[in-house]
């Protein structure tokens, strides 16, 4: 009979410190504006769900702060993961937004990083993605194979963007002839581009092309070349996939790196050293709002937060059914932790892949710091 009030003693000693990081964590973050910040510009894949996770994830946080949105797009999202790393605040009140490329680039791209991956603090990832390689209904290739045999331009943002990274992959495992253009701030600025005829295609996640561009699939305006993923999309049955061209181990083993970051599609971080009942929490949020029904539901305002975006939108993109909803892996959203996985990709001798091959927008000028054509800021 003793042993049952002992046991309930127990059990409250041990939640006690939870209890007092959520009171802790709501008493902080009562009244406070966070700011998430995209390292990538306005109307871009990534800005859209960046704001679409701003607008309900407040709600979960305790004490429900005010979120906004900011863009601070350059180098790849590399500048602002960078400033935030070191410049903070380190509070819990500033969260970033990058390319899913980012844990890597230390490892692929070292030249300008000035982050450790493993000591910052990542909240989650809102969807595991496919990413599909695709040009405009006239351009020189008309099937994947053709850009063997002839140069086909892809417009990207920086190396580090899978835009960058994946077509100079192509060409050195398997003899593709990819030209990148680096220099775009945005997908929708590449897709003014493919329009304009200043290049003939890029690479975006197959849920970016379907909310800003549907009717370039509908209206067969592009044709899709290739799918990036470790397995085919059910979506995407009869295009070709990268990983099947691998015939060796060492092309497997080059091509599973790189798609690795496709299972964080859409990361999102704190910088190191905000306290950590403030993490938990906000993880505990970012779980909560992948979870919430009304994340995937129409905005009740008339007018969208899509509208800024200088790209054509699909007015259905909010309405969809919950199976044609952007792609959410719960495994992928719940409080993705990136530091074992860090630590497994670094093997006892690193294998260096290197990636020499990009072209500036502006003719006969090199390429500084990652893409940006003045060193500081993406055009």
């Amino acid at each position: 009979m003793k042993r049952a009030p002992l046991a309930l003693l127990v059990v409250l000693a041990a939640a006690a410190p939870a209890v007092a990081q959520q009171e802790e964590a709501q008493a902080f973050f009562r009244g406070k504006t966070l700011r998430l910040i995209v390292g990538i510009a306005v109307g871009s894949g990534y800005d859209i769900n960046a704001r679409l996770l701003a607008r309900h994830m407040a709600a979960h946080i305790p004490g429900q702060p005010t979120i906004i949105v900011q863009n601070q797009p350059g180098a790849g999202s590399l500048a602002m993961t960078n400033a935030l790393y070191h410049a903070g605040p380190f509070d819990g009140t500033v969260m970033g937004a990058s390319f899913n490329g980012m844990p890597t680039t230390p490892l692929l791209q070292p030249a300008g990083v000035r982050f450790d991956p493993v000591r910052i603090n990542w909240v989650g990832s809102s969807n595991r993605e496919t990413q599909v390689m695709y040009v405009w209904h006239d351009a020189p290739a008309q099937v994947l194979e053709d850009a063997r045999a002839r140069e086909i331009v892809m417009g990207g943002q920086a190396p580090g963007s899978t835009q960058f990274d994946y077509p100079v992959l192509a060409n050195k495992l398997f003899g593709f002839k990819f030209k990148v253009v680096t220099g775009y701030e945005s997908t929708p600025k590449i897709h003014l581009a493919m329009e304009s005829g200043e290049v003939h295609g890029t690479i975006a996640n197959w849920s970016t092309l379907k909310a800003i561009n549907t009717d370039w699939i509908t209206d067969k305006k592009v044709r899709i070349l290739a799918q990036w993923a470790l397995q085919k999309n059910a979506e995407l049955p009869d295009i070709p996939l990268f990983m099947d061209l691998a015939k060796a181990d060492s092309e497997r083993d080059a091509l599973r790196l790189m798609l690795a970051r496709l299972e964080y599609g859409r990361p999102f971080f704190l910088p190191p050293d905000v306290p950590v009942a403030r993490v938990e929490a906000l993880r505990r949020a970012f779980d909560a709002t992948m979870k919430d029904p009304a994340t995937w539901l129409r905005p009740t305002s008339s007018r969208s937060m899509l509208s800024r975006s200088p790209a054509k939108r699909s007015p259905r993109w909010w309405n969809r059914s919950p199976a044609h909803q952007p792609t959410l892996s719960l495994a992928s959203a719940q409080r993705w932790r990136l530091g074992k996985s860090m630590r497994e990709l670094r093997p006892g001798k690193r294998t260096r892949v290197s990636f020499a091959l990009g072209y500036n927008r502006a003719p006969g000028k090199t390429l500084p710091d990652f893409g940006t054509r003045h060193g500081s800021k993406d055009r």
